[in-house]
Formats: structure tokens, C-alpha cells, sequence
């Protein structure tokens, strides 16, 4: 409670006296039924220069907990662009807050970075994940003397919707090389994605091998979309659809990531891209 005031916020879910949520900050009114959540700051405001009208005219909140959130409209579509950081808790944010305040049906697709594990699937490409899986660093294993238990957990796939890929692959140029198949959202950029760093007891040799025997479509690893794509399918009547679409960073396979001047042309290329798609999609 401020000093002052009698308003009291609920401890279940905070928002504060102008009904702005707690760690993205908007309020209702501030965020579209489209939106494309990406990780940096930086990456949203690319995108967001292909927007409707002048840069005054945009809504942009930008919260104290690494979110921002920028609104407008692009070719007469309303279409919010939000950054959330890295990492399942914050795509959780995301997700449950901006659905608090938007109404109606909404439809989010994740334009961010993964690693391949397809061999052919390149610095540059697209990754289209169809599904998504978890993958979490079972604790329980290394605090145990004589565990049985699996060092990783791998979940069960949820489907991606199946709109945005199929409009986002007639709207593609053949500059684009595009890639569908499974994704695994991993709870670490390190230990849960098979990098051994050495520092730590991680215990993820085989973890590559173990995905692709599990998971034979398997694609991409990356750090949020499953949780997109579990929250949608749990929203209360399936008011939200999701998609995630990612630029390939790192190659797993051949042990290549891309230079920042390869990053500089996909970027704005397929921000665009993505942007056009998703003012296509039905509500």
C-alpha cells in the first residue's frame, strides 16, 4: 500500500492503482490481441520501425522488471511487440499478465534465437517449431549417492498453431530457408542444452543423443517455447494460439555460430516478415 493511499493490492495477482500488472507494467488498453514476444530490447525496436505512422505514436512501457512493451499498428493491424528477457519464467510473466489485461481471443508468436540439431539446418536459417518439449535438469539426481533417476527430463510435445506457419511460408522469399520440426525449450543455456563447460558436475554427454532417439524430428534447442505453447494450450476456451518461429544462432552440429554481420541481415529482414504474417492471422 502506497503511503497515503488506502488501495491494497491482492497478494495472488498484484496490480497496482492504474490496474498496470506487476512485472510487465501495461494496463488494459496498452497491449494488442497480436503480439510478437522477442527477447531483447533492441530486437523489438528493429521490428517496431516497420510500424504504421511516426514514433511518437506508438505506446511504450517500459517496466522496471526488463520488460518493454511497444503497441501500434502495422498496415492498419493492431500488433504490440514485447521483449521479456531470456528464460520459461519469464515467458510465464508474459503470458499470464498480458492475458489479464487484453480482451478477447489473442494470438503471440515467440521471434527469437536457437541452436540447430539438424545438420542441414544452418547459421541463417529459420527454424519453424511445429511442437515444442521440455527439457529440465532433474535436481534430484545429483543429490543423491546412488540415484536412479535421469540427470534430464524430457516432457511431452505440445503442437504450435498452425496459421502462422502456413502464412508465414507463402509470404517468405526464397532468401529465406526454413526448417520445421520439433523444439526443445531447455531450462539452461548450458547443462540442459548438452554444452559442458567444465566447471560444473552436469552430467549431459549423452543428452544430445538421448533427444534425438526420444525425439527423432527434433530440431532446435532454445529456452521458451514450450512454455508459450503449454500456456496456450491451458488458456481457459483456447483464447490463445501461439507459434514460435526462430533464427538459427548456433549449429550445433558442425559447431558454427553466426557472425554478427550475418545477424544483421536476417534480423530486420524476418522481423518484417513475421510481422506481415501475423497481421494476417485470424482472432
Amino acid at each position: 500500500m502506497s503511503q497515503g493511499s488506502s488501495f491494497v493490492r491482492s497478494a495472488n495477482f498484484p496490480v497496482d492503482e492504474q490496474g498496470r500488472v506487476h512485472h510487465v507494467g501495461v494496463k488494459p488498453g496498452e497491449v494488442a490481441n497480436r503480439i510478437i514476444t522477442v527477447g531483447e530490447s533492441n530486437r523489438a525496436w528493429k521490428i517496431a520501425e516497420n510500424l504504421d505512422g511516426n514514433k511518437e505514436d506508438l505506446i511504450v512501457v517500459t517496466s522496471t522488471r526488463g520488460f518493454t512493451t511497444i503497441t501500434g499498428k502495422f498496415n492498419s493491424v493492431p500488433i504490440s511487440i514485447i521483449s521479456i528477457g531470456m528464460g520459461t519464467s519469464m515467458m510465464d510473466f508474459f503470458v499470464r499478465e498480458v492475458r489479464a489485461v487484453v480482451e478477447g481471443p489473442m494470438y503471440i508468436v515467440r521471434f527469437g534465437s536457437c541452436g540447430s540439431l539438424r545438420g542441414d539446418a544452418s547459421v541463417g536459417a529459420l527454424a519453424l517449431a511445429s511442437e515444442a518439449v521440455g527439457c529440465i535438469r532433474n535436481f534430484d539426481y545429483f543429490h543423491s549417492d546412488a540415484s536412479t533417476e535421469e540427470p534430464y527430463l524430457l516432457s511431452k510435445p505440445i503442437p504450435g498453431d498452425s496459421e502462422f506457419p502456413n502464412l508465414l511460408k507463402e509470404l517468405a522469399s526464397s532468401e529465406e530457408k526454413l526448417f520445421s520440426g520439433l523444439n526443445v525449450t531447455a531450462d539452461s543455456f548450458y547443462s540442459s542444452q548438452g554444452r559442458q563447460t567444465g566447471h560444473f558436475r552436469d552430467d549431459n554427454e549423452t543428452l544430445i543423443a538421448k533427444v534425438h532417439k526420444t525425439y527423432p524430428n527434433v530440431l532446435s534447442f532454445e529456452m521458451e517455447t514450450f512454455q508459450l505453447y503449454h500456456l496456450a494450450a491451458c488458456s481457459k476456451e483456447k483464447s490463445i494460439r501461439a507459434y514460435a518461429v526462430h533464427m538459427i544462432f548456433a549449429d550445433r552440429v558442425n559447431d558454427i555460430f553466426l557472425s554478427d554481420d550475418l545477424k544483421h541481415v536476417v534480423e530486420p529482414r524476418v522481423g518484417k516478415l513475421v510481422l506481415q504474417a501475423l497481421s494476417k492471422v485470424s482472432l
